[in-house]
């Protein structure tokens, strides 16, 4: 029964496509979804291995922790979505802080698509980010994940209760369908707003893995990630929990399972 179950979601997970981008940081930036958007990376950048979300999804994740470090992919049309799924695979230290006036007093971005670098506010097109743990802004919250959508009819944030400050791999996703805005943490929601109306903002700035860069990437407010990013994903459709990319624990059941699965497609 349990090889049945992963064989029909290992099936629906290859239905329901609309994957714009994926960036699964197996010792490069490649968009292995094979659209050709593939970043580059910038500063102190490193590839950790054997620290991955998890077996089955690689064997390395992309280190994050330094500062002045992101990936950064050219702006594409094909980023211009109205309705989306982002997620990753995050990790950030306990003691989460990263220093007021060297990478911004707000919450540190994972992944978001920019808007524009000039000031103001709503900047990313679509993002999540993560508070640190710090006291540099009243509004924050530790460990707190939070995601921002740029509307034509005003921006809007979401905030998890979920505190991911635990130095623990999470996943994390923010869905929009055009008329509602979900956000997840490891598959559980925890922020809704529905009722929404008007159309996402957009602009021809880049899409960025652990740093905001709002106003440059060297200014103080970058916002750079100190942690691990995995497996972050773009979709072009809002998926349930179930199509996200919350991988089981690798058993010996599943192992037999991949084993039916090859061999069913083989004989395709």
């Amino acid at each position: 029964m349990r090889c049945a179950i992963f064989l029909l979601l290992l099936g629906n997970a290859s239905l329901h496509g609309g994957t714009v981008a994926h960036y699964r940081f197996e010792n490069d930036y490649t968009d292995s979804s094979g659209n050709g958007l593939d970043g580059a990376g910038n500063g102190a950048l490193a590839f950790d291995s054997n620290v991955a979300a998890s077996d089955d999804t690689g064997s390395s994740a992309l280190n994050a922790t330094a500062d002045f470090d992101y990936v950064s992919v050219s702006h594409n049309a094909a980023f211009e979505l109205q309705t989306f799924t982002l997620e990753a695979f995050v990790r950030v230290p306990t003691q989460y802080t990263n220093t007021v006036g060297t990478v911004g007093p707000n919450s540190q971005y994972i992944a978001h698509k920019l808007r524009s670098t000039s000031s103001g506010s709503f900047l990313s097109s679509y993002g999540i980010s993560v508070d640190q743990s710090s006291s540099a802004g009243s509004n924050l919250q530790p460990g707190a994940v939070r995601a921002t959508i740029a509307l034509s009819t005003g921006g809007i944030s979401l905030t998890s209760s979920a505190a991911i400050n635990d130095n623990a791999w999470h996943h994390v996703a923010l869905t929009f369908s055009g008329t509602v805005a979900t956000l997840y943490v490891d598959g559980r929601v925890e922020d809704v707003i529905g009722g929404l109306g008007g159309s996402v903002l957009h602009g021809d700035a880049p899409f960025l893995v652990g740093s905001g860069n709002f106003a440059g990437s060297t200014s103080a407010f970058r916002r750079n990630l100190d942690g691990w990013v995995d497996e972050v994903r773009l979709t072009d459709t809002t998926l349930s929990p179930s199509q996200f990319l919350v991988v089981p624990e690798t058993s010996t059941v599943l192992l037999g399972c991949l084993g039916l699965a090859g061999l069913l497609r083989r004989r395709r």
